[in-house]
C-alpha cells in the first residue's frame, strides 16, 4: 500500500480517469455536508475503474449527515449497487452488551458495494 494525501472535495485529485482498480470509503461521507459529499463522490467514480466500497452512517447521530440515498448519488456518476446492508456497528460483544464502557453507541451503518455500469 502507498498514501497519498490530496483534495479530493477542492482541487480534486491528481489521478487520470480510471487510475485505480478499486477505491473505498470508511465513515467518511457521514462527516460531510451536501456539496463537498457530492463533490467527494464525484471524484472517488471518475478515478475509480471497477468497484467501489462503502461504510458510512445510516441512522440519525449528532454531528453526522446519514444518507439513506448514497447509493442513488453514485448511480449518477456511473456506479450500480451491487450489494447493500444495514448493520449494528461495534462496539459489542458475544453478550450482546452495548458498550459497557459506554464509550460509544451502538448505531447502524450501511455496507454498500457499487460497480461501474
Amino acid at each position: 500500500f502507498e498514501f497519498h494525501q490530496g483534495d479530493i472535495v477542492g482541487a480534486g485529485l491528481k489521478y487520470s480517469d480510471a487510475e485505480f482498480d478499486y477505491s473505498m470509503a470508511n465513515g467518511v461521507f457521514e462527516i460531510l455536508e451536501d456539496k463537498p459529499c457530492e463533490s467527494f463522490i464525484k471524484e472517488m467514480c471518475r478515478t475509480t475503474k471497477s468497484g467501489v466500497f462503502v461504510e458510512d452512517l445510516f441512522e440519525q447521530f449528532p454531528g453526522g449527515y446519514p444518507r439513506d440515498h448514497l447509493h442513488e448519488m453514485f448511480a449518477k456518476h456511473g456506479f450500480r449497487l451491487g450489494m447493500r446492508h444495514v448493520i449494528l456497528s461495534e462496539p459489542f460483544d458475544i453478550d450482546r452488551v452495548r458498550d459497557p464502557k459506554k464509550l460509544w453507541p451502538v448505531i447502524k451503518v450501511q455496507n454498500l458495494w457499487l460497480e461501474k455500469k
